[in-house]
């Protein structure tokens, strides 16, 4: 039977063989209203009661123990994950040879987080900066939207959510000054991952609200969606690569990403249907619109952060000769933009094929509306640098290249039989 100290020691391993950092954890006392580690706990135990088959049979002791875990944000991740476990068929044979996975957020310089074999158990591995950039995002949709026409601000937000490229153009019909000040905090935390500097431990978004008085509108409402969306997209896109049986750790090839974002949208879904028996163990409702929100927001973040890295990188080139070319850099953003877009191109049809098909209309809104800030903000980032970044040559959202890039990942569409 799998103990804390048997966890703490295979997880020092897993650490040690990819080079990452385990932050100092001092949790002191949770942030208000949040629950502890061991009220968390209690919620597993509950799960536990319920389907004890789950615990028994993959050895899941160790989580009802609150020892287990450094912060009650680990229990939480780690309840999340038994939860969707426990909804799966056992039957399934995705189960037929998993291993306990623990989930444990790391201090890494990198904004993805990844999922990595131990030798008693698989890990899914949730980068810190991950929260930082989110919350950091939602802080500037909720000031853009603040400043945006009242036409635009008074509607609601969720339907339609094109407004971004509306509030973006009237901003700059103002100039430019205002909205690279939006985007400065975002681009200070980006710059700082790729100088390899860590963070501060994050502050959660609900309480970032609550320290500023925020109110509870329809468009806070959203951007909490938004972070949690994004949160459960990230956690079950890694659960889906431990479910996969995926034989590798490292970078993996774009089908199995695009295949693997399908299974989060799944895993996502069977949370959005079983409400009931989340809030009954303690955990929140998840709205349908977690899986639009969610995981479009995440990715074209990832689109933002890809601009702001070539950048760097290419100003970085000019400055000091140990970096790659200036030209690799340019194509090396290329190639990650191309994926990211393919990635967001088949969220479309992935959410038709988990069976939501009222939600097809407005991923398809997300997609492209998500695309103007990405762009404006990586513009903004090349206006401090002072580059003459070749950014007009770089791929736009554009349904074609994501479709060839599709082709390349699964081979064309097949002609359908008479």
């Amino acid at each position: 039977m799998i103990g804390p100290e048997d966890l703490a020691s295979d997880m020092e391993c897993v650490l040690d063989r990819f080079a990452i950092r385990s932050p100092e954890v001092t949790e002191g006392s949770p942030p208000k209203g949040a629950p502890s580690r061991t009220e968390i706990c209690e919620w597993i135990k509950a799960l536990a009661a319920s389907k004890p088959q789950l615990f028994s049979r993959f050895d899941y002791g160790w989580a009802l123990d609150p020892c287990s875990y450094r912060d009650s944000a680990e229990a939480v991740l780690q309840m999340e994950t038994l939860f969707a476990l426990s909804e799966i068929d056992p039957k399934h044979p995705a189960l037929a040879t998993h291993r306990p996975t623990v989930v444990r957020v790391v201090a890494t310089i990198d904004f993805a987080s990844t999922f990595v074999r131990g030798e008693l158990c698989d890990y899914i591995l949730i980068s810190r900066p991950h929260y930082v950039l989110l919350r950091e995002l939602a802080v500037l949709l909720r000031t853009l939207h603040a400043g945006a026409p009242p036409e635009i601000r008074n509607a609601r937000p969720m339907l339609p959510d094109s407004w971004i490229g509306d509030a973006l153009d009237e901003l700059l019909a103002h100039g430019r000054e205002r909205l690279r000040e939006l985007v400065e905090p975002l681009q200070k935390h980006a710059v700082a991952l790729y100088q390899e500097e860590l963070p501060p431990d994050p502050v959660l978004l609900n309480d970032w609200l609550a320290a500023r008085g925020v109110k509870a509108d329809p468009f806070a409402w959203e951007l909490v969606v938004m972070y949690t969306g994004a949160d459960h997209f990230v956690l079950f896109h890694e659960l889906s690569h431990a479910l996969d049986l995926d034989p590798h750790d490292g970078p993996r090839d774009l089908a199995t990403e695009l295949l693997t974002d399908r299974g989060a949208l799944s895993l996502m879904l069977i949370g959005v249907g079983s409400s009931k028996a989340r809030v009954s163990l303690g955990l929140p409702e998840l709205p349908p619109e977690d899986l639009v929100i969610g995981p479009t927001a995440y990715l074209h973040l990832l689109r933002m952060l890809a601009l702001f890295h070539g950048a760097w990188r290419s100003a970085a080139a000019l400055a000091d000769q140990t970096f790659a070319p200036e030209d690799r850099a340019v194509a090396e953003t290329r190639r990650a933009l191309t994926e990211i877009d393919a990635r967001l191109a088949y969220l479309i049809p992935s959410v038709s094929a988990c069976g939501v098909e009222p939600l097809v209309p407005r991923m398809i809104t997300r997609v492209f509306s998500g695309h103007a800030l990405s762009r404006a903000a990586g513009a903004l980032l090349l206006d401090q640098v002072g580059q003459e970044f070749e950014l007009d040559d770089l791929p736009l959202f554009d349904i074609s290249g994501a479709r060839a890039s599709l082709d390349d990942a699964f081979g064309p569409p097949r002609a359908s039989a008479p």
